[in-house]
């Protein structure tokens, strides 16, 4: 996977861009994975999608915050 380096950011762009650059490579790892797959496959028991969910929940909590915060640390 490659790893975008911080010299390579344009920190003038919108933060939005700025996640996207910065995670592409995760964000393509993470559809090409066994778990995506069975996500949407709808293959996950009701445990592990809740799990999922609340993975989610976290990080665009701290994201969330994060935008409203800038000092704010998860």
């Amino acid at each position: 996977m490659a790893v975008l380096e911080s010299a390579d950011m344009d920190y003038s762009q919108p933060l939005a861009s700025l996640l996207k650059a910065a995670t592409a490579a995760a964000h393509e790892s993470a559809e090409h994975s066994q778990g995506a797959a069975w996500l949407t496959r709808g293959e996950l028991d009701k445990d592990e999608y809740v799990r999922f969910l609340m993975m989610l929940f976290h990080v665009y909590k701290c994201v969330q915050l994060s935008a409203d915060r800038s000092s704010y640390h998860c």
